[in-house]
């Protein structure tokens, strides 16, 4: 979210966007570069020029952290085994699409990704981090071709974690405390 933030002056909508954002956590992450909530709802609202000056401000923000430009630059949408039969996203895979053609659905999701219940191309496992369905009933297990790692709410301050073998099956599911 906070990479799709740096480019807020390109968004249609970016009071919408911030909104959404706001409801799904980025409001932290503004707080902890010296930003405030009420300033980017202003700056969403003041047009595309001042949008642009506001993310070019936070990108120099940004660059004063050491280590944090290259982190945001080397975030991946996916990555996938060298077998190619896990294949890890944030959020979401359309697999009736090419991974080439993914475009945001690994970071904002896609509608059916719960339901996928056959292989997509070579991948027999696909593992996310995000769950934007506020329940925990997600029954992990070698049946399932999805796995999330992931517990509401937000505020959940625990890591769920995953073993897994070069075939995608489940060796481990644990949680620290």
């Amino acid at each position: 979210m906070f990479s799709k933030l740096l480019q807020l002056q390109l968004a249609p909508n970016p009071v919408e966007i911030i909104e959404w954002m706001f409801d799904h956590g980025v409001n932290n992450t503004i707080k902890s570069y010296g930003f405030t909530e009420s300033e980017v709802t202003s700056i969403a609202t003041s047009g595309t020029l001042n949008i642009s000056r506001w993310t070019s401000n936070l990108n120099k923000v940004l660059q004063t952290y050491p280590g944090h430009t290259q982190y945001f630059l080397n975030l991946k949408h996916a990555a996938y085994s060298y077998t190619k039969k896990i294949l890890f996203v944030n959020r979401g895979v359309d697999i009736t699409r090419p991974l080439s053609a993914q475009n945001d659905c690994f970071w904002w999701g896609f509608q059916n990704f719960s339901k996928i219940n056959e292989p997509y191309n070579t991948f027999s496992r696909i593992v996310r981090g995000y769950e934007s369905d506020h329940s925990n009933n997600i029954e992990i297990s070698n049946k399932n071709i999805v796995c999330t790692l992931f517990k509401q709410p937000l505020s959940n301050k625990s890591i769920l974690c995953g073993i897994f073998g070069e075939n995608g099956e489940i060796f481990d599911i644990f949680q620290n405390k």
